[in-house]
């Protein structure tokens, strides 16, 4: 599995990730500092779901609070399924980019389904937890 992700300056990166999205006890550290990067994930178990964040210093970027997911394929396959990954936009407010500006996981298929129920049907088949907790989060009123 590769994440690659672009920054508006030379940075040095590391992926976290893990089975649950409260324990991202690996990590994928890069060598030196690029704006383009580029990380392959191992360890990998088929048929799993895996949660990640990327780590620039101090600074944690996730999908809004909410750990990256993807999901491996079946021993047979060597790629795997991802999530959609959202991009993080220019901090114009600063006056400088955010370090993660867009995040791509590699063979990944999109969720384009609308409907919680069968946004859960769909998990590890292009659709993820995130995009499920998203759609349930639409549906209940805040107050």
């Amino acid at each position: 599995m590769r994440a690659t992700w672009a920054t508006g300056v030379d940075s040095q990166g590391v992926v976290e990730y893990g089975t649950t999205p409260t324990a991202l006890n690996f990590f994928a550290p890069e060598a030196t500092k690029v704006k383009t990067h580029t990380i392959d994930l191992t360890l990998l178990s088929p048929n799993t779901t895996y949660y990640f964040d990327i780590r620039v210093g101090d600074t944690k970027y996730d999908n809004g609070g909410v750990p990256w997911t993807f999901t491996t394929k079946g021993a047979e396959a060597s790629v795997a399924t991802p999530t959609t990954a959202p991009t993080q936009p220019f901090d114009s407010a600063q006056g400088k980019p955010t370090p993660i500006q867009r995040l791509k996981i590699s063979d990944g298929t999109n969720c384009t389904e609308t409907d919680c129920a069968k946004i859960k049907t769909l998990l590890g088949k292009g659709c993820s937890t995130q995009d499920y907790f998203l759609c349930l989060k639409k549906l209940t009123p805040t107050p």
